[in-house]
């Protein structure tokens, strides 16, 4: 057995005999578990609204790396997470036991030393999982600390990297947009070794979902629609066929304009070597050539992670990073 393995059967065995020794801690974990599969089995439901609500933290804070949460349909995304963001989170008073996503724009500590942390505090909150979004070397994040941070009573952290491509759920759609000079991990021949290259700078295109209009009673009735399951589904989008099986009713006849969701780009530019690598990129600029047309929905907010030299650099466009309106910056 090695020395190492040694110490870690040690330390494991310690932390058992406190559990044991002090059964209120176990017992407390326990009941916040239970407390929390009861939410979150209450907020299981289809997709009614598409309101978001944006909290930044840490913004403008010496010695602190910002993040920002979205929240949306009961759910909550963090962008980052930098050492303390789970105490900027109880004083402003953002919820944690919402989050299930965390994304990485730049993997490098500043942007994810935050994570231990994190996932303790989510630990005794009652939280099972959730998933890291960044690249595949991220995998043995949480693993390689193991030894010392306890997270034996079954949180689970799973690394999602942004080539399994896009991560969608009822309330969001994330898109991952790499941003380095290479697409994917690729295997660099040199002389004395092969070198294996990664994307560490990834940018997020964020999109909620589009909700049908309101359901018209009066233009129903006109059509004969009986009150029943053919409303609902109307509302949902869903053209119907009435009773006598002859009549065809479209959901747009009797609903109005559909509530667009938000669409919003989370993106990092670390220093000014990097904007013209950022400003080139394949996907952002053919959003950028497609704003004016109906193929794609327009990018409403633009987020960013950059320091106050990229800002006042030159080649940033002076109507908005990116080339957009709204753009918020929270470095």
């Amino acid at each position: 057995m090695s020395l190492s393995k040694f110490y870690r059967q040690i330390i494991f065995s310690r932390h058992l005999a406190t559990l044991y020794k002090e059964p209120d801690m176990l017992k407390t974990r326990l009941v916040a578990r239970e407390l929390y599969k009861k939410r979150v089995d209450d907020k299981k439901r289809e997709t009614i609204t598409n309101n978001a609500r944006l909290v930044i933290l840490g913004a403008e804070c010496q010695g602190f790396s910002p993040s920002l949460i979205l929240y949306s349909e009961g759910r909550g995304y963090m962008f980052n997470c930098g050492e303390g963001t789970q105490r900027f989170c109880y004083s402003n008073r953002a919820s944690l036991v919402q989050l299930g996503n965390i994304f990485v724009t730049n993997v490098d500590w500043d942007r994810m030393s935050g994570l231990y942390g994190l996932a303790l505090t989510m630990q005794d909150l009652g939280l099972t999982e959730f998933n890291i979004n960044a690249n595949e070397s991220t995998e043995n994040f949480l693993k390689v600390t193991s030894s010392f941070i306890m997270l034996h009573t079954g949180i689970k952290a799973t690394n999602r990297p942004y080539t399994e491509g896009i991560y969608k759920d009822q309330a969001i759609t994330v898109e991952p947009v790499p941003l380095d000079a290479i697409k994917s991990p690729v295997d660099v021949e040199h002389d004395y070794k092969r070198v294996k290259r990664s994307v560490n700078l990834i940018a997020y295109i964020c999109e909620l979902p589009d909700m049908q209009g309101a359901l018209d009673p009066v233009r129903c009735r006109e059509l004969n629609v009986p009150v029943g399951p053919l409303l609902g589904m109307l509302k949902s989008g869903k053209d119907v066929t009435l009773p006598d099986g002859k009549v065809v009713v479209r959901s747009v006849d009797v609903c109005g304009p559909k509530r667009r969701g938000l669409k919003l780009l989370v993106i990092e530019c670390p220093s000014s070597s990097d904007i013209d690598r950022v400003w080139s990129n394949t996907t952002l600029s053919e959003i950028r050539s497609r704003r004016q047309s109906d193929i794609d929905k327009e990018i409403e907010i633009v987020v960013h992670f950059s320091s106050k030299n990229v800002l006042n650099d030159s080649r940033v466009p002076a109507n908005g990073w990116m080339d957009f309106q709204k753009s918020v910056n929270i470095s």
